[in-house]
């Protein structure tokens, strides 16, 4: 059977990290959630209520029953 060498990696990769945290998911998500605090946080969208743009008006077209 074919096998995706990605998903092989990313079940490799879990594997060494489950081997490294003594197969203990608290471990595990511990670890996670203190590589998660010491990232800088991403920077902020500019969407365009930001930008002050105002949103369509118009209201989205609906398909399906009653419609026609």
């Amino acid at each position: 059977m074919w096998q995706d060498p990605i998903v092989a990696e990313i079940h490799r990769i879990r594997e060494q990290i489950a081997q490294a945290h003594g197969n203990d998911i608290h471990a595990i998500c511990e670890a996670a959630r203190r590589g998660e605090l010491s990232r800088p946080q991403p920077a902020q969208s500019t969407g365009m209520a930001q930008q002050g743009v105002a949103p369509d008006p118009t209201p989205p077209l609906r398909y399906g029953a009653g419609s026609g």
